[in-house]
């Protein structure tokens, strides 16, 4: 039922582990994960332990097999077992989120000197769960792409004037949610061929990558692409610095909403001094052809 994890704890040396027999208190929980990309997929669930604010054990499972608090239980035991083997210890109290898994847990743990406590809430590993959920199934076109402006810079009025409306517009439109997750799509925008590849924000991060050359796209060069690659990657407006903040206000650059700030992002030649304003506009057009 439980396999390998493809996180922090996978092909650890049995040394690695001593130091959590200073750590007295570990953390366990599983959370089902919100895939909507993922279509008629079984549904999955991740498995977290962890200690100290580490993650000794992430894994990924059939939320079919953790259905009841027996199977929780039995899941969680498997993880535990896994990371005393490596740590040479168990912990002296083991945090779980609910009462009835705690309850089949107990007897279990017991023989290890293990007591189960439930703590007002798992904040810590509902967190990692987020952030480890984002790091699987990222598509293999978009991963690489880099942020082209940080969230501690003062955005250039040029490209933020057409770029925002644009991206608040396409937010709305919401077109990833009427295709397949990683849909393809050609695109001429002028003279140029290209290719626009849409992906579910909320699993990958990124929302569009626009290969303003088709041939980067058909025919990769080990991602070396020969033309610019852009990206659009929304970020909560919650994690702005108060300075762009202030920015944005002031030039009344439109935000769809609190979760849709547009991260500009991309790779390719010439990078180092940002994309062409023509690039920019060869974006926007894209963005405002799938708001239709």
């Amino acid at each position: 039922m439980f396999g390998p994890g493809f996180g922090s704890g996978e092909g650890a040396q049995e040394h690695s582990l001593t130091w959590l027999r200073h750590a007295p208190v570990w953390k366990a929980g599983i959370e089902a994960l919100d895939e909507p990309w993922r279509g008629d997929a079984p549904p999955r669930a991740m498995v977290v332990v962890m200690a100290e604010g580490d993650v000794l054990h992430d894994e990924v499972v059939a939320a079919a097999d953790v259905q009841t608090p027996a199977d929780v239980a039995a899941a969680v035991k498997w993880a535990v077992d896994s990371i005393a083997a490596q740590a040479g210890c168990y912990p002296r109290t083991l945090l779980v989120h609910d009462p009835a898994v705690a309850e089949h847990l107990a007897p279990r743990m017991a023989r290890h000197g293990t007591g189960i406590r439930v703590p007002a809430s798992l904040h810590e590993v509902q967190n990692a769960v987020r952030k480890l959920a984002r790091l699987i199934d990222e598509p293999d076109v978009a991963w690489d792409l880099c942020p082209l402006y940080g969230f501690d810079e003062q955005l250039d009025p040029a490209f933020a004037a057409v770029l925002f409306p644009a991206a608040a517009r396409f937010w709305r439109a919401r077109p990833w949610e009427r295709v397949p997750d990683e849909t393809a799509l050609r695109f001429r925008w002028r003279t140029r061929k290209s290719v626009v590849v849409l992906s579910h924000p909320k699993g990958h991060g990124h929302v569009v990558t626009l290969f303003t050359s088709a041939r980067d796209y058909y025919d990769p060069q080990g991602w070396s692409p020969r033309h610019i690659v852009l990206g659009i990657r929304f970020e909560p407006v919650s994690a702005l610095p108060r300075a762009l903040r202030r920015q944005i206000a002031s030039q009344r650059w439109e935000v769809a909403g609190p979760q849709a700030y547009p991260l500009l992002m991309g790779d390719g030649p010439a990078m180092d001094d940002g994309p062409a304003f023509a690039d920019i506009q060869h974006l926007v057009g894209v963005l405002e052809r799938l708001s239709k």
